[in-house]
């Protein structure tokens, strides 16, 4: 379920972005962190893409059981999808595993899409990442990739979304553990995408608060992000960039 619904909201994404011809048809992927399984490469292959290629820091995929690929199988069939042989998709799957999370090994893959689903949180630096993308990208590649902004503890999320956001930085780094959020706000994708080289840069907040809780707890924040505007109350974002 979860594979299946990443695949279709970065396609939603594209075509709002894009047009409604936008597909996965021929093109050469890029996914930086896929996590815990290659379900979301498997699915992008049997959609036609051309090739699908993901970077991660810990080899988390290796150790996925075989009857999730085996259930997957089933889906994709059930869903329409083009799935011959479900082993054959997976071992065209590129997977790279590389603790300094260097994208540039991908210059020669002619990347011209990349994707991304709740992984920009927890770069430890966003600037350089993108500055990566930008040298590795082709001329005219699209970037669509799911920022999720808010809190990650669980028993927090729900009630205070914005909680991350309460700290001054240097109290929060010395609070923070591995898969700490970054605190990276919408302003600073934009600036730092277009700085290297993209343009039509557009953020889709996909997942909000109303202002009235926003302003409930505005005063509350640090000042470094209380008086953000809008964007303040977005909990989730799409970033969706072209490489001029």
């Amino acid at each position: 379920d979860y594979d299946l619904e990443v695949v279709r909201s970065w396609e939603q994404y594209g075509k709002k972005y894009l047009g409604e011809h936008f597909s996965w048809q021929g093109h050469s992927i890029l996914e930086l962190g896929p996590g815990a399984d290659l379900g979301v490469g498997i699915t992008l292959l049997a959609a036609g893409a051309k090739s699908y290629q993901a970077l991660d820091v810990n080899p988390l995929a290796l150790s996925t059981p075989s009857e999730l690929y085996d259930h997957l199988s089933k889906r994709l069939k059930t869903e329409g999808y083009s799935v011959d042989n479900i082993q054959t998709l997976k071992n065209e799957v590129k997977y790279v595993c590389d603790k300094n999370f260097d994208i540039t090994k991908f210059k020669k893959d002619n990347i011209d899409v990349i994707v991304s689903n709740a992984s920009f949180e927890h770069f430890s630096d966003v600037k350089h990442t993108i500055r990566q993308m930008s040298e590795t990208i082709q001329s005219g590649g699209v970037l669509i990739t799911e920022v999720d902004l808010q809190t990650h503890s669980r028993w927090i999320r729900e009630a205070d979304p914005l909680n991350i956001y309460r700290y001054q930085n240097w109290l929060y780094k010395l609070l923070s553990f591995s898969g700490t959020p970054n605190r990276i706000r919408p302003t600073a994708y934009k600036n730092w995408l277009e700085e290297y080289g993209w343009e039509n840069v557009v953020i889709y907040p996909k997942k909000t608060i109303s202002i009235e809780k926003v302003k409930a707890v505005q005063n509350g924040l640090d000042k470094e992000f209380r008086n953000e505007g809008e964007s303040l109350g977005w909990l989730s974002i799409v970033v969706c960039a072209t490489k001029k």
